[in-house]
């Protein structure tokens, strides 16, 4: 990009010219809002406004920025930015402040969050009391994360959320996704085991078995895992999906 199609407002930046930078910032937030944009460039731009503030000595107005942008979209990102205004003395607090709004955000933002912060107890007792279709549409790369740490302690929470990750790869139909359904069910009836859980294990197998009978290069390894025997390795398994799709095809 040449720096005639850049932003003014890095290139004042780049300049260390910053009062100029956040007067053009702030005016592209003014733009913003009378366009109806939305909240699309908003982050990116109240971000620099928050940098620019502190450059210029306003650590405190960088501050209410940010805490004024978390209020309204809690997020892992936004919590990042506003602990870079706070000092040590007063971590704490804010970081418990932060917690509180959490609570009322949206699922996914809760549980990346939580995870970022390590607030198991309180993403456990979400988890539990969370309804399943509503944990299976969370992205993987959020569960996972949560996953692995409450599983150190929050046997129960985390063995939910494995079985609902290994639901949705069956719910998506994608065979050389189901090596990884297996391993979540695997790790979620070790789990539910492991808690006392293991009525809701049997739940959750009688509804893989009710659902998704028909997949068949899925199921008898599943229920395997259900006997307690470890299924085939990662690439076993591909080989034998594609060895039956071409037999599929070809006839």
């Amino acid at each position: 990009m040449s720096a005639s199609s850049r932003p003014p407002a890095s290139l004042y930046k780049e300049k260390k010219r910053f009062a100029d930078a956040l007067a053009w910032v702030e005016k592209g937030l003014a733009l913003e809002k009378k366009r109806e944009w939305g909240n699309q460039s908003s982050y990116g731009l109240t971000s620099m406004i928050q940098e620019l503030l502190d450059k210029l000595g306003r650590r405190e107005d960088a501050f209410k920025s940010a805490w004024s942008e978390f209020k309204k979209y809690p997020s892992v990102y936004g919590y990042d930015e506003l602990m870079k205004y706070i000092s040590k003395q007063d971590f704490k607090e804010w970081h418990e402040k932060a917690l509180l709004k959490t609570k009322k955000t949206s699922l996914s933002a809760f549980i990346e969050i939580c995870s970022k912060t390590k607030q198991w107890d309180m993403l456990s007792e979400r988890i539990v009391s969370v309804e399943y279709d509503k944990l299976e549409q969370i992205s993987h790369y959020i569960t996972e994360k949560a996953a692995k740490g409450l599983a150190k302690k929050h046997c129960r929470a985390a063995a939910k959320i494995y079985g609902t990750m290994g639901m949705r790869i069956l719910k998506k139909r994608k065979s050389k996704y189901y090596w990884y359904a297996l391993e979540h069910f695997r790790k979620a009836g070790k789990l539910y085991k492991k808690a006392g859980h293991e009525q809701v294990w049997v739940s959750l197998v009688d509804r893989v078995r009710k659902d998704h009978s028909r997949k068949y290069s899925f199921i008898g390894d599943f229920e395997k895992i259900v006997a307690g025997r470890a299924p085939e390795s990662a690439e076993t398994f591909e080989k034998r999906v594609r060895k039956r799709w071409v037999k599929q095809t070809s006839d």
